[in-house]
């Protein structure tokens, strides 16, 4: 533990750095998915657009992982008792998770509806993936905002299913702002 504590300058810093990519990653890459969506097709290029950004995401959220464990080791009595800690490491496995799916589960369908063979497409094919890449969207954005203000406040007055029901009062309202976004981006 003596090691984690004398050296805690660099996992904090390499905290901030995995934050920058992360939330940086994820804000271009919420905008730029969005407008390549727009023709309902995804172009090669923008495939690659959006497979660098999600590599830059994911080093980020590893960076995150290993210096937050570094950070934790450092004093762990202490922020086993921070419900802004525990809120944050839960933020940090939505993230993960919702990464996960994203990469895993909508990219693959939307890519196999814009590279696949060629075809017509119908209306509506896409729509229930697009729908579920919005909400997934305003969630990725949502967590990882709530992560960096949360690694920015100190001493917060709240216990944990305070601050948790606070987060998911955020993600509520942010899937919802996506869906509404998508109904409107859909009729245009």
């Amino acid at each position: 533990m003596e090691f984690f504590s004398e050296y805690k300058f660099i996992f904090l810093a390499l905290h901030l750095l995995a934050m920058a990519l992360g939330l940086g990653g994820a804000t271009i890459s919420d905008i730029m998915f969005f407008r390549f969506l727009r023709d309902l097709k995804i172009s090669h290029f923008e495939s690659s657009v959006l497979k660098t950004l999600s590599m830059i995401i994911w080093v980020g959220l590893g960076l995150a992982y290993i210096s937050g464990i570094g950070l934790f080791l450092a004093d762990p009595e202490r922020l086993l008792e921070s419900s802004k800690f525990l809120l944050k490491i839960l933020v940090v496995l939505v993230i993960t998770i919702n990464g996960l799916f994203l990469n895993f589960y909508i990219s693959p369908k939307l890519m196999k509806i814009s590279f696949g063979k060629r075809h017509k497409h119908r209306d509506g094919e896409l729509h229930y993936e697009r729908k579920l890449a919005f909400a997934m969207g305003a969630i990725s954005i949502t967590s990882w905002y709530s992560a960096f203000v949360l690694g920015m406040m100190r001493g917060l007055p709240y216990s944990f299913l305070e601050l948790l029901a606070g987060y998911l009062g955020l993600l509520l309202i942010a899937v919802w702002g996506g869906l509404v976004f998508e109904k409107v981006y859909n009729n245009r």
